[in-house]
């Protein structure tokens, strides 16, 4: 089940129902900026993050079905990210791909590649509504969420929260964008994200990913202010301890000196005939709702 797993690798928060509350502290002497201008240092990097290919090894625990404590790690995984939408993480073993996750502009999928095979499928459009069932995964996780704790996604300047609109905790400045269900933890001397939470209805964690270790986004073009960067080092976990994962990223590029980035790699009727999955070993996650895949 390393691939039910690996999805949460994208996807954490900080506090959930019975967890414990986070508390924001306040640090008179230092100065804290404004919204906007929090804002504009974390979006001066991921403004400039267009695409992404890179090798990646993840270590992923979790609690199985038979309240059994696991530990797998899969050491030939590799992300692709294109702007603002298209999402892969393929997640091997010993040169055997046991998971693909992945999103486009329209649906989001998982493919578990162990046998027997099985494939999830959902309509973007369908997420969180009652007739969508959820992911069979640690945290239901959405692989679009990756995407969000990644920290290659803008915040819009626009959407102004009401006040305290930044705060400090534990020396970071921390900010919620509104109708965002983030939280997100900003280092003052560089900009970067080094925490993002994803909040349920009621703004606690349900999600938690902590971001280290910043790598340069290699690339023949060298966007204004210098290359982009990407946290080397993402960890990941539920509230209640029972799942985590760390994705370690490893030399990661933009593809384009290679072409390594396909438009293939988000086709999930290609990768599902390409895994030999057919109709009967697809579930519908959607299929109660008015529109279907």
């Amino acid at each position: 089940m390393l691939c039910l797993c690996v999805v949460v690798a994208a996807t954490s928060g900080c506090t959930g129902a019975g967890g414990p509350t986070q508390t924001r502290t306040t640090i008179p002497s230092a100065p804290l900026p404004t919204y906007a201008e929090a804002v504009r240092r974390y979006n001066d990097n991921a403004r400039k993050i267009d695409r992404i290919w890179s090798r990646a090894v993840a270590t992923i625990e979790w609690t199985d079905l038979k309240d059994k404590r696991r530990v797998e790690q899969g050491d030939d995984c590799f992300v692709v990210y294109v702007a603002p939408d298209h999402f892969a993480l393929s997640v091997g073993k010993l040169g055997t791909t046991l998971m693909w996750a992945g999103c486009d502009a329209e649906r989001y999928w998982v493919i578990d590649a162990q046998e027997p095979r099985q494939a999830y499928v959902g309509r973007r459009a369908n997420v969180g509504r009652e007739c969508t069932d959820p992911l069979p995964m640690i945290g239901g996780v959405n692989p679009r969420d990756v995407m969000r704790l990644m920290a290659v996604e803008p915040i819009d300047p626009g959407a102004v929260p009401v006040a305290p609109t930044v705060e400090w905790h534990e020396g970071r400045w921390m900010i919620e964008p509104p109708g965002a269900s983030t939280r997100l933890h900003i280092d003052p001397a560089t900009g970067l994200a080094t925490r993002i939470d994803l909040l349920d209805a009621a703004g606690r964690s349900r999600l938690i990913c902590k971001l280290s270790n910043p790598v340069v986004i290699e690339s023949h073009i060298v966007p204004a202010g210098g290359p982009a960067k990407l946290a080397g080092r993402m960890e990941i976990e539920l509230p209640d301890g029972s799942g985590s994962v760390r994705l370690t990223i490893s030399s990661p590029g933009d593809g384009r000196a290679d072409d390594r980035i396909d438009e293939r790699l988000f086709d999930f009727d290609r990768i599902r005939r390409v895994f030999k999955i057919g109709d009967d070993a697809t579930t519908l996650l959607d299929h109660d709702c008015d529109s279907a895949p």
